[in-house]
């Protein structure tokens, strides 16, 4: 037995389920009259309640090229009972906001089979669209984009056959669009062996899941020759984890590699630069030993007359002594040998009375007396030459390279004494040495040859006067280092001439008299002291030079190759 009210129940579940649907629904006569409709369908037609069409058709709210549209596949479906599956009908709702709807119209059978009606229900795809636009406006943008990188991008398939790619890709291709290559391989476009190469190495990044970029030659669409660096990624299914294509890109690193390969070639060169260099700078520094010890050679062939002339004196004088003390001990020797035998004598007195007459004969105490002053003479002589030998010995230190303290008063002295005979008639020595001047590290030889050259420049810029001069020569020690200034009053040079003095080869002496070399290895010698070496200067004034030397040396080693740039 039915439950009374049951229907009327179902009717109003029913009529609520469809009011709360957001799709619209409604149902039309064969006239084309709305008979129910539900709120969504409304709403789009702009009455406040689904009663307020009932009546009423598309004629009332759309207009009129619209609803005859509408109205026109309604009336198909009335004559051949075919409902219209997924038809989109767009129009203007009663906001003026244009729609779009996914339409499926069902027709409406009585008892008899006969159509009465039609059922429709509308979805609204305008979210849908727009987000479509959106998509479709960020697949152009993206496009756009893509084609306008000048790196040809592509896409390909499992199968290394092209699916897609931008203009830079198909232009390389020869492609006027990207059509003519969809579909394609390599095999297409490369020889067998160029193509089988890039086969082979997509399938080993199919099969690894792993991207690869290496270098490929490829030509551009005027079939130019080009390197490019490609780099080639899998695209993997997210749910799979499965290669499903993959996306290339390539660069012309054509420029790139022939200035990497000019590159290369630059610094091989410079490598073979850098070895004839260094090979150079051995033979220059082989040069400027030589030079070195040719200039001090020079230096001491020029002193040879003078020093020797310096120990012959004393030796002619000791000679002469020697000679003076074999006479004299010859007549001592008579009276030692009579003074001998007295002891054995028969007859001492006698014996005495003799060797009185003997003394006396050979003039005995007049031959003592001078072979004592003639050994004092002879002393002064050895301790002359002594004095030359040790200086000499000082100076001929050049050829070690031993680094050691050395005292410079001293081997200032040493060099004075192997020129004394280059000065001694016509310049004076002035010494202002600072008492208790520290001990410097140095090389002794070499720098005992800068005070040579530096003293013997300045005797002959006094000498090029034409008359007697003095040489002043002052030390003087600061907190880390020591100065040298030897100051002459000769002939002085210009500030032209000074700028040029530390030049190799410059010399303003006459042919014969100068190599142009002492002060330019001077200078060098000083700077591997780490040192300076200062000069000033004015014609008719004389000239000073001034040598600054650190006390300590870093490691007792030399900065050799410094920059010999003027003072």
């Amino acid at each position: 037995m039915p439950i009374p009210g049951a229907d009327r129940n179902e009717r109003i579940l029913l009529r609520s389920l469809i009011d709360h649907l957001p799709d619209v629904v409604y149902v039309k006569d064969l006239q084309h009259r709305f008979v129910a409709a539900n709120k969504a369908a409304a709403q789009l037609l702009g009455e406040e309640s689904p009663e307020n069409l009932i009546g009423k058709t598309d004629s009332d709210y759309f207009p009129k090229e619209m609803a005859e549209v509408y109205h026109g596949d309604e009336r198909r479906l009335f004559e051949t009972g075919c409902p219209l599956s997924s038809k989109e009908e767009t129009g203007v709702d009663s906001r003026g906001e244009p729609f779009t709807y996914m339409v499926t119209k069902t027709p409406i059978y009585d008892l008899s089979g006969a159509i009465v009606g039609l059922a429709g229900i509308g979805r609204d795809l305008s979210e849908i669209q727009q987000q479509k636009r959106l998509v479709e406006l960020e697949r152009e943008q993206l496009q756009t984009v893509i084609d306008n990188i000048p790196d040809p991008i592509y896409f390909k398939d499992t199968n290394s056959r092209y699916l897609n790619g931008n203009k830079a890709f198909y232009r390389r291709r020869n492609a006027n669009c990207i059509e003519e290559v969809v579909g394609k391989s390599d095999f297409d476009f490369y020889e067998p062996d160029a193509a089988q190469t890039r086969f082979d190495d997509e399938a080993a990044m199919f099969r690894d899941k792993r991207s690869i970029t290496k270098e490929e030659h490829d030509r551009d669409f005027e079939g130019n020759p080009l390197v490019i660096r490609s780099t080639k990624t899998p695209i993997l299914d997210p749910q799979t984890n499965e290669p499903v294509g993959m996306v290339g890109i390539s660069r012309d690193i054509t420029e790139l590699r022939k200035a990497h390969d000019e590159l290369k070639r630059k610094n091989e060169r410079l490598v073979r630069q850098k070895r004839e260099l260094a090979e150079a700078l051995s033979l220059l520094q082989q040069t400027q030993t030589q030079l070195v010890h040719s200039e001090k050679m020079a230096s001491l062939g020029v002193l040879t007359a003078g020093i020797a002339h310096e120990i012959n004196n004393p030796i002619n004088f000791v000679y002469a002594g020697v000679n003076s003390m074999s006479k004299d001990f010859e007549d001592v020797k008579a009276v030692v040998a009579q003074l001998q035998q007295l002891s054995q004598a028969k007859d001492p007195a006698a014996a005495i009375a003799a060797l009185q007459r003997k003394r006396e004969e050979v003039c005995f105490d007049e031959a003592f007396e001078a072979l004592e002053e003639t050994l004092s003479h002879i002393k002064l002589g050895a301790t002359r030459i002594t004095e030359i030998v040790a200086g000499l010995s000082k100076f001929s230190r050049l050829g070690k390279e031993d680094w050691l303290p050395t005292n410079l008063h001293e081997d200032i002295e040493s060099v004075l004494v192997l020129l004394k005979n280059k000065y001694k008639t016509h310049v004076t020595i002035h010494r202002d040495f600072t008492p208790e001047l520290p001990a410097i590290v140095c090389i002794p030889g070499k720098l005992n040859q800068a005070f040579m050259n530096l003293i013997a420049n300045a005797v002959d810029a006094i000498e090029a006067r034409g008359d007697k001069g003095t040489i002043r020569i002052v030390t003087r020690a600061q907190q880390e280092t020591v100065s040298i200034r030897i100051a002459d009053d000769g002939i002085g040079m210009s500030e032209t001439i000074s700028e040029k003095v530390f030049d190799p080869f410059f010399t303003t002496k006459g042919i014969g008299k100068g190599t142009g070399l002492g002060l330019s290895i001077t200078y060098s010698i000083v700077q591997d002291h780490r040192g300076s070496l200062e000069v000033e200067s004015a014609p008719g004034k004389g000239s000073a030079f001034t040598i600054t030397l650190p006390i300590e040396q870093e490691q007792h080693r030399p900065r050799m190759g410094a920059s010999q740039t003027k003072a």
